[in-house]
């Protein structure tokens, strides 16, 4: 994953985007340049601004932004657009600069994953509409986001073997996008 922080060092916002960086690395998919982040500042240092081709990449951030501060702010805080350019997500610095100890990143994927989910759903919905043979993937997509809850029924095996079959089933970054490509080349 090619995260990239795209402020320069003189800028009075760098820690800030710093902070707001070095939080959200370590929850970001390692594979690959295919989930490419860039973070900066823009409209003359008011927002602090992601770039990303991956909408469900800037969904699970502006989620994550907006549960951590919803006790201060009541509403949502960020604006995502999207253009001929790109996909972005821009927040005020004057909203988060002073709550940056309260933003947290933790449930990144639990959040990304829902919003790709979403996105596979409404890929699987239309090309059911327009009559496409897309059984395989729909088995491959049940296998994708079944969770495998049944391993915790198990009661012969300690909770941490558990939890280590588990993460072997369940889906990653990589196979979502794998997924997603092969959905995509239905079209």
């Amino acid at each position: 994953m090619n995260i990239t922080l795209n402020v320069h060092s003189q800028n009075p916002y760098y820690d800030l985007a710093n902070d707001i960086f070095q939080k959200l690395i370590p929850y970001l998919p390692t594979f690959g340049n295919t989930f490419g982040v860039t973070i900066s500042i823009i409209h003359n240092k008011r927002d602090l601004c992601f770039n990303c081709f991956a909408r469900e990449i800037l969904y699970a951030i502006e989620e994550c932004i907006n549960v951590s501060l919803f006790s201060i702010f009541q509403s949502k805080i960020l604006i995502f657009q999207e253009s001929l350019w790109g996909k972005a997500l821009n927040v005020p610095i004057s909203k988060i600069k002073n709550y940056l100890h309260l933003i947290s990143f933790e449930k990144f994927y639990s959040y990304f994953f829902r919003f790709y989910k979403q996105r596979i759903l409404l890929l699987e919905s239309h090309y059911l509409k327009i009559n496409k043979d897309i059984q395989h993937l729909i088995i491959q997509k049940d296998e994708a986001f079944n969770h495998y809850n049944i391993v915790f029924q198990l009661t012969i095996l300690p909770f941490d073997i558990k939890k280590i079959i588990r993460k072997y089933l369940v889906c990653n970054y990589e196979s979502l996008y794998k997924l997603r490509k092969e959905f995509d080349a239905i079209k």
